[in-house]
């Protein structure tokens, strides 16, 4: 289990098992982080489309944005292909 893979690998026993130890923790805490900020980030999602819904004045500023960004990459891709 903590048995050194290489001779230059000069560190105790107890000092590589602590390693493993603390590697293994952290990533059983790293999907477990993972998983709770992927569904606090789906409520904040559905709270902030509901609200969007109820409120009938609001306006996406961006909006704008993403229609220029999407007709430009649009364009480049067209231009991919005819080029081709």
């Amino acid at each position: 289990m903590c048995e050194p893979r290489c001779e230059s690998f000069k560190l105790s026993f107890k000092t590589k098992c602590l390693w493993y130890y603390i590697i293994t923790i952290n990533t059983v805490y790293i999907g477990q982080i993972r998983r709770q900020s992927t569904w606090e980030f789906e409520i904040f999602k559905e709270r902030w489309n509901e609200a969007i819904s109820q409120d009938k004045s609001w306006v996406d500023p961006f909006k704008s944005d993403q229609r220029r960004i999407r007709k430009m990459h649009d364009t480049k891709r067209l231009s991919k292909l005819v080029t081709i």
